[in-house]
């Protein structure tokens, strides 16, 4: 009966901590709604010709009044930057494609900048919006070869963006790598062929080779990078786990000799 007793209670602890463990990697997220897809900009209405008054074509792209422009433009309408192309074309000519390199000035590293606060917060509902304006521009690229380069290289742009922003805010957020509207953005980036870089603690190479059944690399890896309190751990479930197997052993030997 003490013999029981001990082996259930050893088994009781060895469960306790495996649990232990599995609730430091996963962090539950009790939100499993969809990221909301959503219009994030509002059209004002402005005057182009304004923006280009004096300015001649050799310095337009240098003096062209970025902020001016993202603060009035109706700019996360497709339409809106085509008529505004169409425009600084009839001023400027489409031989030196002024009109396209205004416009992907505007419509990255400017935009960036207006952006800035949205992509250190990393809101992931904002940055879902972002997105989906993002990957139109893939496919209007592809309905008009003269305009193909500046949106293709506006699509690039801002996937090879969000793409080191995700991985930089997944390496110092290692929790936040389970919350579901993450995974769902970093998987929208990886099917555009954008990976989302995530570093796993030592503990979580652990249950994944576990789990994989690759015990070479696990025994090695393992013991050459854990942490002490790691080593510790992995050395009293061992212990735990061999005294269950002895007191069982035992008990089933006195069982078989009373017989």
């Amino acid at each position: 009966m003490r013999l029981q007793k001990a082996t259930l209670i050893l088994a009781t602890l060895l469960l306790i901590i495996l649990g232990y463990i599995f609730i430091v990697i996963i962090n539950n997220e009790e939100e499993d709604n969809l990221p909301t897809i959503r219009e994030a900009y509002t059209s004002n209405g402005f005057n182009m010709s304004k923006l280009l008054n004096g300015l001649s074509e050799s310095e337009a792209l240098q003096k062209f009044p970025y902020k001016e422009y993202l603060q009035n433009a109706d700019y996360h309408d497709y339409k809106s930057i085509s008529k505004d192309l169409n425009f600084i074309d009839s001023v400027y000519g489409k031989s030196n494609f002024t009109g396209q390199q205004i416009l992907s000035m505007a419509l990255t590293d400017s935009l960036k900048k207006r952006l800035e606060p949205l992509l250190i917060e990393c809101n992931f509902e904002r940055i879902d919006s972002l997105l989906h304006w993002i990957e139109g521009f893939r496919y209007y690229a592809q309905v008009n070869n003269e305009t193909e380069l500046l949106y293709s290289s506006i699509y690039r742009y801002w996937m090879s963006e969000l793409s080191n922003k995700l991985s930089h805010f997944s390496e110092n957020n290692l929790n936040e790598r389970y919350n579901f509207k993450f995974r769902y953005l970093t998987t929208k980036l990886k099917c555009a062929k954008y990976s989302v870089a995530t570093k796993h603690t030592l503990v979580e190479k652990f249950i994944f080779n576990l789990f994989s059944k690759n015990w070479a690399h696990l025994i090695n890896a393992t013991w050459n990078q854990a942490s002490l309190i790691l080593k510790a751990l992995l050395f009293l479930i061992t212990a735990i786990t061999l005294l269950s197997y002895i007191i069982t052993l035992k008990w089933l030997l006195k069982k078989i000799k009373i017989k």
